[in-house]
C-alpha cells in the first residue's frame, strides 16, 4: 500500500470512527437511556435490582467511551493523519 493510498484509508478511517462516536453517543443518548428512564419507575422488583447491578457498570462504560474513550481514538489518530498528507502534499 502506498503512502497515498494510506492517507486516503486513514482519512476515510478517521470519518467513519468520528460517524461511529456520534452514533453511539446519539443512540445512547436518545434511545437507550431515554427508555430506561421512561420504565425505571415503573418497575422496582427483585428483577429490577438485578438490571441495575447490571445497567450502572453498562451506563458508566458507555459514558466513559462517549466522553473519554473515542474521542481520544479520534485525537490519536487525526494529527498523524494530518502529518502524513502534510508530508505527501509538500514531497511531490
Amino acid at each position: 500500500m502506498s503512502a497515498n493510498d494510506l492517507a486516503i484509508t486513514g482519512m476515510v478511517f478517521l470519518e467513519k470512527l468520528e460517524d461511529f462516536n456520534n452514533l453511539v453517543r446519539i443512540t445512547f443518548e436518545t434511545d437507550v437511556e431515554q427508555s430506561h428512564d421512561k420504565v425505571s419507575p415503573m418497575w422496582q422488583d427483585d428483577m429490577r435490582r438485578e438490571y441495575d447491578t447490571i445497567w450502572q457498570p453498562l451506563k458508566e462504560q458507555m459514558e466513559d467511551y462517549i466522553r473519554i474513550i473515542g474521542p481520544s481514538h479520534v485525537e490519536t489518530i487525526r494529527p498523524r493523519m494530518e502529518a502524513l498528507l502534510e508530508y505527501l502534499n509538500n514531497k511531490f
